[in-house]
């Protein structure tokens, strides 16, 4: 599920072109903003999470198919360089 604000900036990222159905928006971590940060510099490009949160949660597995809005402290999308 996105916010509002996830959700324009999903919309204007893509606005132009079909859209990729699987999205979801998520700040992560103790410190989203710096966290966030070196997602957009390309300095942290992945992340993981135990396999039982998964099951515990009845949340499907993560695919390559996927797309993520990382939010920052705020719960507004960390804007990335394409934009």
């Amino acid at each position: 599920m996105m916010n509002q604000a996830a959700e324009a900036y999903w919309n204007a990222y893509w606005k132009n072109q079909p859209k990729p159905e699987s999205v979801s928006a998520w700040q992560f971590g103790d410190d989203p903003d710096t966290l966030a940060k070196l997602v957009v510099d390309g300095i942290k490009t992945a992340t993981c999470s135990g396999h039982i949160f998964y099951e515990l949660e009845n949340e499907p597995l993560p695919t390559t198919e996927d797309y993520n809005i990382i939010l920052n402290n705020d719960d507004k999308p960390q804007q990335s360089r394409r934009q």
